[in-house]
């Protein structure tokens, strides 16, 4: 069953990372299910205990032995590694501002010292992280915002020769995602593609776009416009539908 999945994804964190590997497993193995069944060993440095390596659903000789492992990738949210060839993976880009509002959401993605901070101080505030809040940031990295972290992994992967997908467009039209999908690894076309539903790490609710606009204040929303460029690739308008 795991051998029909050809590739692996990659993203960002809070990008939707489980939510395409859901989908895709829907759609290409439909016995599959990916149901997370543990937190441990997800958050932040400050906070993390690492656990058993986790695993999820399945049927038949190997439920509960599916490793989210066979199609996220191996260490998932980091930057690409210079000279290694990407051609098996798919890279998932989510709106920065859905992504820090997402970050901030779930408080075990903060520093232990930092989970009672309010929005505006989060975002105001270098991350001490690197690929993944569970990275410890090196001391003399760079102090970035989380929106300057999300855009320089956003630009580096895009240079990369990995298949990119958008967040919002699965949201939106899972159908033609997979369809596309399918054309690019040289999987059968999807004849059934459902909506996606909240999966992963913390799935609060139905998967939505653009919450930032009723969620981010306007203050913030200069401080994105400030160290993103608005020709960004990564952001998303709905003019951008499409597989």
């Amino acid at each position: 069953m795991t051998d029909a999945i050809p590739f692996r994804v990659f993203g960002h964190p809070r990008s939707g990372n489980h939510l395409l590997a859901y989908t895709v497993w829907r759609t290409f193995c439909p016995d599959a299910d990916l149901s997370v069944s543990s937190l441990g060993g997800t958050g932040h440095w400050s906070g993390r205990q690492n656990g058993d390596e986790h695993y999820c659903g399945g049927t038949g000789a190997e439920a509960g032995r599916v490793r989210y492992g066979r199609i996220l990738g191996r260490r998932l949210h980091d930057f690409p590694a210079q000279g290694v060839s990407y051609t098996n993976a798919i890279y998932i880009i989510r709106d920065g501002r859905d992504v820090a509002l997402s970050l901030y959401r779930w408080t075990e993605m903060r520093h232990v010292e930092r989970r009672q901070d309010d929005l505006e101080t989060y975002l105001r505030t270098p991350v001490d992280w690197t690929g993944t809040p569970a990275t410890r940031r090196a001391e003399s990295a760079d102090d970035w915002l989380v929106w300057d972290h999300w855009r320089e992994h956003v630009q580096a992967w895009v240079a990369t020769n990995a298949l990119m997908v958008r967040y919002e467009n699965l949201v939106l039209r899972p159908d033609l995602v997979m369809a596309r999908v399918a054309r690019h690894f040289g999987l059968p076309s999807p004849e059934n593609v459902q909506a996606p539903e909240p999966v992963g790490w913390n799935p609060s609710q139905q998967p939505r776009v653009q919450r930032w606009k009723t969620e981010l204040p306007p203050s913030l929303r200069q401080l994105f416009d400030q160290r993103v460029p608005s020709n960004f690739v990564g952001r998303w308008s709905p003019s951008l539908v499409k597989g």
